[in-house]
């Protein structure tokens, strides 16, 4: 870490942050202020951060967060602004904005750890490549994380397959996730409603839809089989 620098201003029982700021391995700079308070039985942060990363890779790393399974070309470059408070039992992040290779993310979420883990997330992308990170998303299940997402994206590419207007809902536990709302605007001409549940055990899916689309012919297609 180089060209570290704070600038700490201490005033009745809070310390303001007035500036933070860093460079990392993988030309990460890291740029923070904010305020930390003692005025209730926890200090609790409130603030805003920058980071910016040409080789995110390295930065991961570096932090023993190695990506496995994650192809060479991805988690290159990486910007991060975000505002955030955390009181020792919840991260809260009002709103966030992360453009990270060619996708950019806006959002907000929380993440409590008391009693167990659990994440709240809101996010909407202008368009995604779902493939290269698949195992980051099974990592994060495996970890048996539960919460509840929403998510949408202009254009999502999954196999090779364009869906537009992508909108999804859902609860998750682990393994089990249960679609409140899966919406595709278009793919191949057909648009797709669903809701349902996934819980996938040891080798065993249990997978039940209920499924609504226009044009099924196209749906089939896509999935290989050429019959209709």
């Amino acid at each position: 870490v180089r060209q570290a620098r704070a600038e700490i201003r201490l005033l009745d029982r809070q310390m303001a942050i007035r500036q933070i700021s860093a460079l990392g391995p993988g030309g990460t700079e890291l740029t923070a202020f904010g305020r930390i308070s003692t005025t209730d039985a926890a200090p609790a942060y409130e603030g805003e951060a920058d980071i910016v990363a040409d080789n995110l890779r390295v930065a991961l790393a570096w932090l023993g967060l190695e990506p496995a399974g994650i192809p060479p070309d991805r988690l290159r470059r990486a910007a991060l602004s975000f505002r955030m408070a955390f009181d020792g039992e919840r991260l809260t992040v009002p709103s966030f904005d992360l453009k990270l290779d060619t996708s950019r993310m806006l959002g907000s979420g929380n993440l409590a750890f008391e009693p167990e883990p659990r994440i709240d997330l809101r996010v909407a992308v202008d368009r995604i490549t779902v493939d290269p990170y698949l195992p980051l998303i099974g990592s994060a299940l495996a970890m048996g994380i539960g919460g509840h997402i929403a998510a949408s994206a202009d254009l999502a590419t999954w196999q090779g397959i364009g869906l537009r207007d992508l909108d999804l809902e859902a609860d998750i536990d682990g393994w089990a996730i249960e679609f409140r709302r899966f919406r595709i605007g278009e793919a191949a001409g057909a648009r797709v409603a669903a809701a349902g549940h996934a819980v996938v055990q040891g080798d065993g899916t249990d997978i039940s839809f209920d499924l609504s689309t226009t044009r099924p012919s196209e749906l089939l297609r896509l999935f290989g089989n050429g019959d209709g």
